[in-house]
């Protein structure tokens, strides 16, 4: 709340108020026309949009300030009990207005009273207000991740020859239950990569990697790989790794047959945003893996 005296009489602006409040299909160009700017056209928000909207689990929500939507933020349900807070957006022009904070209020709200569970968030490590945010609603963080990417070994052999078989759907089980047990997982703070939202892992999400036809057991017991096609800026497709489940002994192993299998399946590069963990870097380094981002990807979490 203003002080009345701080209050300039001459610009209406001044006495608006900022309302956060479920999302609405009328939003919609109020919300194209705010993340237009943003990554210099290349916001993601409105290819989903419409998706996020048709979305019955969680809570989309816009803050109105002055008659017009100018920040949203989303609450997504990644399994029972897990949530994922995305697409924290702030017109470019009101923002200093702290209407982030507001939306981050409104959210957390909704999932301490309505949704319980954990709930994580990513922010990149140069954005300073949403980490002090995160400190302020008692979130703590849990690891940091990096793109890296390495060319794929070119060969003509078959996915048997590297040792890998597909995944059964009647796996999901026990494959969760290997990925827990398996020292690398834990680098990764026990979490999977489900296209940069981080959960721990569950049943349904190796059931839809099986699906899909990108889970595979490594010598029958030593290793467990999930990627996922990731278009790029480009439009070039490349296979990211999602999950590699594995001892340590093992790890630079089966990344190594990753890259032959990803060859094998006629891509040109396999990708990972890997944890930067220091027991980590010089097997990424081993296997030809190099850093595409100077920044990191900070994973936040409440419980």
């Amino acid at each position: 709340m203003k002080n009345m005296t701080d209050i300039n009489w001459h610009n209406p602006q001044d006495l608006y108020t900022v309302v956060c409040r479920p999302a609405l299909p009328k939003d919609t160009p109020d919300v194209l026309e705010l993340t237009r700017p943003i990554w210099e056209g290349h916001d993601y928000i409105p290819y989903v949009w419409d998706e996020w909207l048709a979305d019955n689990h969680g809570m989309l929500a816009v803050a109105e300030y002055g008659g017009r939507v100018v920040g949203l933020g989303k609450l997504t349900q990644l399994a029972e009990e897990q949530w994922w807070l995305e697409g924290l957006r702030v017109a470019l022009e009101h923002q200093g207005r702290r209407i982030a904070s507001h939306l981050m209020d409104y959210l957390y709200g909704y999932w301490m009273h309505c949704a319980g569970g954990a709930v994580r968030l990513a922010t990149a490590s140069y954005r300073e207000s949403v980490q002090h945010l995160c400190n302020r609603f008692g979130f703590r963080k849990i690891g940091e991740f990096s793109e890296f990417s390495a060319p794929v070994i070119s060969n003509d052999g078959q996915l048997e020859d590297f040792g890998f078989t597909p995944v059964q759907a009647a796996q999901a089980i026990p494959a969760v239950q290997y990925a827990q047990e398996s020292q690398s997982l834990q680098l990764c703070s026990g979490l999977i990569d489900l296209g940069y939202k981080w959960a721990i892992p569950v049943p349904s999400h190796i059931e839809g990697a099986v699906n899909l036809g990108d889970a595979w057991w490594w010598h029958q017991d030593k290793g467990l790989l999930i990627t996922m096609d990731w278009q790029e800026e480009n439009q070039q497709i490349t296979p990211k790794i999602c999950l590699l489940a594995c001892q340590m002994t093992d790890l630079t192993a089966i990344l190594e047959d990753a890259r032959r299998l990803s060859g094998t399946r006629g891509f040109d590069r396999i990708g990972w945003n890997a944890p930067l963990h220091p027991d980590l870097k010089p097997i990424l380094e081993t296997c030809g893996f190099q850093r595409e981002w100077e920044d990191a990807l900070f994973i936040y979490e409440k419980t």
